[in-house]
């Protein structure tokens, strides 16, 4: 589990749910977020990511699938406050 790369499990999940296999993305998409929520995260961060997964949830329930995977590439990763610095392997 120490090698799980959340960045990469993100992408992943968008090209499924761009290449309509939303079982997988749905699956990569919910690891990557209980990842994410498992990290030691600021207040900022924290604020951000509840209101990402109420976007990603209210598209999901529209089936918007191009619009979730859109929303994991162009949102999630890109505007994560700190993405970088809160992925980065502990010494």
């Amino acid at each position: 589990m120490n090698d799980f790369d959340i960045e990469e499990t993100l992408r992943k999940a968008a090209v499924a749910y761009f290449g309509n296999d939303h079982n997988l993305g749905m699956y990569l998409l919910k690891g990557s977020l209980r990842r994410l929520s498992l990290l030691p995260l600021n207040i900022e961060q924290a604020k951000y990511l509840n209101e990402i997964i109420a976007k990603l949830n209210e598209t999901a329930s529209r089936c918007d699938y191009t619009g979730l995977a859109d929303m994991i590439m162009f949102e999630l990763i890109q505007n994560f406050p700190d993405f970088d610095s809160l992925l980065m392997t502990k010494s």
